[in-house]
């Protein structure tokens, strides 16, 4: 408790760093994973769909500091690296839920558009997403509670988030540092994951 009253101005620097760093990262993944999953979606391109969602699977299984530690290879120290990493961590989740939510709409449903009178794009809109919308939300809550726990490793490279006060924790053997850096970003996963909870809840309407 004294260390996170004594160091009160540096941990809200770090929290506002690793929540920048964070969004940032996910803010992208969430446009490009969500367009790609759209058009991943369509029936001629599903086997292309399946190619790429493999290699971003691979991708995500090596582990964070050693995936961030190849990126480094290539753009050096910074946050560059660190948003490049983390947007290939968190693109899996919502491109995969997107495409797996859209390919579970009966066809029954898109042909009931078509006989309507409605086009691709009024289909796509009046139809289709709203009857996905929970389940691409659940890949942007995924994606979002990834890089919140990932984000600490930002450290290693240079960016100082959350991870230095666990870093350093970890150096000193100082458990109250470990301690108020875990519970903070636990608390800032909890935070998003309640959140998307309700952004759900809403959706219903929608669909």
């Amino acid at each position: 408790m004294n260390y996170l009253i004594n160091n009160f101005r540096e941990i809200l620097s770090l929290t506002f760093i690793h929540i920048l760093v964070t969004l940032l990262s996910t803010l992208p993944a969430i446009i490009f994973g969500v367009l790609f999953g759209i058009i991943f979606s369509r029936k001629k391109l599903i086997s292309l769909g399946n190619f790429f969602l493999n290699i971003f699977g691979i991708l995500q299984s090596i582990p964070s500091i050693a995936f961030i530690a190849i990126i480094f290879m290539y753009t050096g120290i910074g946050i560059k690296t660190v948003i490049i990493s983390l947007f290939v961590y968190s693109i899996v989740p919502v491109i995969y839920n997107t495409t797996s939510s859209l390919l579970l709409i009966p066809d029954e449903v898109i042909e009931a558009g078509k006989g309507m009178g409605l086009n691709r794009s009024q289909i796509l809109f009046k139809i289709e997403l709203p009857i996905s919308i929970r389940g691409i939300l659940s890949g942007i809550r995924t994606s979002l509670t990834i890089n919140i726990a990932t984000a600490t490793v930002a450290t290693v490279i240079g960016v100082d988030t959350l991870g230095k006060i666990i870093l350093i924790g970890l150096r000193v053997r100082r458990l109250d540092m470990l301690w108020v850096g875990g519970i903070i970003v636990a608390i800032l996963a909890i935070f998003v994951d309640l959140i998307f909870e309700k952004i759900e809840n809403l959706s219903l309407k929608w669909a």
